[in-house]
């Protein structure tokens, strides 16, 4: 007798899985933080761009993870230190050398085979890792969202004036192919800055694009997870059963080049102090931390459009450095100065044709 039943299928509540992908200068760390900013509140930040993402630590508030160990378990043992530390969003930037680096070992195993087969190298090293570094994404508890760089190509077109011109372009993502099936948003940029989704189980990212994207994208992806009933707490992924061999948790002498004793150290991103002029409210805030009202006073900030000079008139100062007292003040005013202006939808275009 067949004991199969199906049940009635329900939205559940759930965590961003988001891929990014561009060439160098596309605006890939800037979006993720953009989108992160709208996500959670305590933002985990691990980067392998030689600390690139810490020269936006004036307009973010997030803790940094400068990772130099490409190996896919440094990544995985850096998810694990994000969530056992209670962060509920982390950025990874970015995947691809981490697929470099699976290569490299495959080759390195292949030359220790002395048969030169790299077939059963991949069978061996290169997709156990691999597998390995996608199933700690998926399994992830909290928002997470990753980069992939992009090959880069030329094409030649016609500026307006008719003459033909060099313009570069993004091509394949530079990971194992396929990897794209395992994120439930997959956005694309190019050179103008201008974002739009490739692949996207949220219905509302499906068709648009957006230039130069401040939050808005954020805000859909968190609409669309928000929007279902609660689902069951997922298992702690800091120990899963297969992300590193027994032995190495007791033995570290017996690890192999292919699973590394990785030690970890987050840190937090802290930019210069400057004296604040702060307006004076009685508005309470819920942020716990610096991290976390920075970001608050940053989502408003790009939410209202505030320009620089509007922010210098207003005398707020260096709002990275503010007590909880000034945060209080400052988020009322911005919550004032947004409510005067008036409601416009955010403008979307579609994408045109590829």
């Amino acid at each position: 007798m067949n004991t199969l039943q199906f049940t009635r299928a329900r939205k559940g509540m759930a965590k961003a899985r988001v891929a990014m992908m561009g060439f160098s200068g596309a605006g890939k760390t800037l979006l993720a933080l953009f989108t992160a900013m709208r996500l959670g509140r305590r933002i985990a930040f691990i980067d392998t761009e030689n600390s690139s993402a810490s020269k936006y630590a004036d307009r973010f508030g997030f803790d940094v993870l400068n990772l130099s160990d490409f190996h896919p378990e440094a990544y995985i043992a850096g998810i694990h230190a994000a969530v056992d530390a209670g962060y509920d969003t982390i950025i990874v930037d970015s995947l691809s050398p981490a697929w470099d680096a699976v290569k490299q070992l495959v080759d390195e195993e292949a030359i220790r085979s002395k048969s030169g087969n790299t077939f059963q190298a991949w069978g061996r090293v290169g997709t156990p890792l691999w597998n390995r570094l996608l199933q700690a994404i998926v399994q992830c508890p909290v928002h997470i969202i990753a980069t992939m760089r992009s090959k880069t190509e030329y094409v030649v077109e016609q500026n307006e004036k008719g003459k033909a011109t060099p313009r570069k372009v993004g091509t394949a993502p530079m990971v194992r192919d396929g990897a794209e099936y395992e994120f439930d948003i997959v956005l694309e940029l190019d050179a103008d800055h201008r974002c739009w989704a490739t692949k996207t189980r949220c219905l509302d990212l499906d068709g648009k694009m957006w230039t130069k994207d401040n939050g808005a994208i954020g805000d859909i992806i968190r609409r669309w997870l928000s929007d279902g009933e609660p689902v069951p707490a997922a298992a702690n992924v800091s120990a899963p059963a297969n992300a590193m061999p027994a032995e190495a948790e007791v033995c570290p002498e017996k690890v192999s080049a292919t699973t590394p004793v990785v030690e970890l150290e987050i840190m937090d991103v802290e930019p210069s102090a400057k004296t604040q002029s702060i307006p004076q409210s009685s508005h309470s805030t819920q942020a716990e931390s610096p991290a976390e009202w920075l970001n608050e006073i940053a989502a408003l900030i790009a939410e209202g459009g505030f320009t620089p000079e509007q922010i210098a008139k207003w005398k707020l100062g260096n709002v990275s450095t503010l007590t909880p007292d000034q945060a209080q003040k400052t988020l009322a005013f911005l919550h004032r100065k947004l409510s005067e202006r008036p409601q416009t939808a955010s403008a979307v275009e579609p994408v045109s044709e590829k």
